[in-house]
């Protein structure tokens, strides 16, 4: 296109010194006044984080010995970009402008391109402007086989409504949970109640020690808020940090919660947040004096 701005190629010497100056088993990359042309030739590397480089439209194929992959604020479609990788155990797309069904080279009769990924333990997908349709897209991967080791899964601040409970049901038939975020998506009541109920039958995940349920427009309910709290403690017995930040739930839901730790029914919980709901500072007053000696970290009111 005439009047274009040409992003200048990494020079070979640049490369050279970030390879003989950084340690051996990690590159770390940073500004937008760059287009990545290879990887470096590091014999050990395991770990690269790009932030703001220009990728070109095939990224070279990776070395072998990686075992993490960061890449965030790049640009578009960087997912359909990935050669499949067997080694790689942590991916992470945060801050990708990225829609799977719109990026053919992605999809394989429904399967993502995850599925080039077998070892992957741990997938972040903040932030990357997903919708419905790449939920199904991401279900149809996982109940296909894709990420079946998969034990992290960071699903926060998309457009995701109706999708999460399939593809959470999915993740947890494997047992073995231990990071989720579901965090701001813009669920709705309705959806929350398909969420919390798939979650209440699916296996237990004794390892799950992170839940994040945070800005999802779960409102007041007592029938839904006590179903939640019936279940989360055989769901989820290591429980270590639960975040049900800026809901709308209201004082009587807020203590139904609490009390699951005062009854000891979670007894590794360490954090608890839920704040940004109704209840406030002077409503949860005496509950927070009661629950402060037991948890490192905690807040009920509301910041109002």
């Amino acid at each position: 296109m005439a009047g274009a701005a040409v992003q200048p190629q990494l020079p070979a010497d640049v490369v050279r010194h970030i390879c003989r100056f950084l340690p051996q088993r990690a590159w770390l990359l940073f500004g937008g006044a760059y287009r990545l042309t290879r990887w470096p030739t590091l014999r050990r590397l395991q770990y690269v984080e790009l932030g703001a480089v220009e990728l070109p439209p095939a990224l070279p194929s990776m070395p072998p010995s990686l075992r993490a992959l960061v890449l965030h604020d790049n640009g578009a479609c960087a997912l359909a970009q990935l050669k499949p990788h067997a080694g790689v155990r942590l991916l992470s797309l945060g801050a990708l402008p990225l829609y799977l069904h719109h990026c053919p080279t992605v999809t394989n009769s429904g399967c993502p391109a995850l599925c080039g990924f077998p070892q992957l333990r741990c997938l972040h997908l903040s932030a990357m402007q997903l919708d419905d349709e790449d939920g199904r897209q991401l279900t149809a991967a996982v109940t296909r086989g894709a990420c079946r080791h998969l034990h992290t899964l960071h699903l926060d601040r998309n457009f995701l409504r109706r999708t999460p409970a399939a593809l959470v049901a999915a993740v947890c038939a494997r047992r073995q949970l231990q990071h989720l975020e579901l965090g701001y998506n813009p669920l709705g009541q309705a959806c929350v109640a398909a969420l919390l109920r798939e979650l209440a039958a699916a296996p237990p995940q004794p390892q799950l020690c992170y839940l994040g349920l945070g800005c999802l427009g779960w409102a007041e309910d007592p029938a839904l808020t006590a179903l939640f709290c019936d279940f989360l403690p055989q769901w989820a017995p290591a429980l270590h940090e639960l975040v049900v930040e800026c809901n709308n739930l209201a004082l009587a839901s807020v203590r139904c919660i609490a009390q699951l730790c005062l009854d000891d029914r979670l007894p590794a919980l360490q954090h608890l947040d839920l704040s940004d709901n109704l209840a406030t500072r002077a409503q949860t007053a005496t509950l927070t004096r009661a629950l402060r000696p037991r948890l490192s970290a905690l807040c009920l009111h509301c910041g109002l």
